[in-house]
């Protein structure tokens, strides 16, 4: 069986802090929409040699995510889904290989 992958594009939350504050219903929609797939993986944009400090983050996050869109889709996705950590990926290509 071959794995899926589905990539969420959204643009960076907190361009518009004061319309994301407003989603807030809609941005839980999503992540209820997207848990629905059961992905056994979550990853986020961000540096991959910065992941263990990602997952620090992550890890002492309880709900008071911050306007970004890690946090509010990918943090909030993968604590729904009971997922011990996210992944880091940044590039052209190559984080495929990865995941």
């Amino acid at each position: 069986m071959k794995n899926e992958i589905i990539l969420v594009g959204s643009y960076h939350f907190e361009q518009e802090e004061e319309l994301v504050d407003k989603k807030e219903k809609e941005v839980i929609e999503l992540v209820d929409h997207l848990a629905q797939y059961k992905p056994t993986k979550v990853a986020v944009e961000w540096e991959m040699s910065k992941e263990k400090e990602l997952n620090i983050e992550y890890k002492k996050s309880k709900g008071d995510y911050s306007i970004d869109e890690i946090q509010q889709i990918g943090f909030r996705l993968a604590k729904k889904l009971n997922h011990e950590k996210v992944y880091a990926v940044n590039g052209q290509g190559e984080y495929l290989k990865k995941i």
